[in-house]
């Protein structure tokens, strides 16, 4: 039968690439901007200081929520 996974299933064969090439498709106009860097399973956002580090954390957060995946 068909599966649709809610949650990506850790342990899977190339799941952690798969989760990477995901978060980089749906990022990567920050990415392109280059304020976002995704590396392995980690997502960092940069600012030249506090208060436009967070406006692009929400950005990130807001993209994200857009396409149906959370951070926990």
């Amino acid at each position: 039968g068909t599966y649709i996974m809610l949650r990506s299933g850790q342990g899977f064969l190339n799941q952690s690439e798969e989760l990477h090439n995901m978060v980089s498709d749906i990022l990567s106009t920050f990415v392109a901007e280059g304020w976002c860097i995704i590396f392995h399973d980690n997502i960092y956002v940069i600012g030249p200081d506090v208060n436009t580090t967070i406006c692009r954390w929400e950005h990130v957060l807001k993209k994200l929520a857009d396409h149906c995946v959370n951070i926990k």
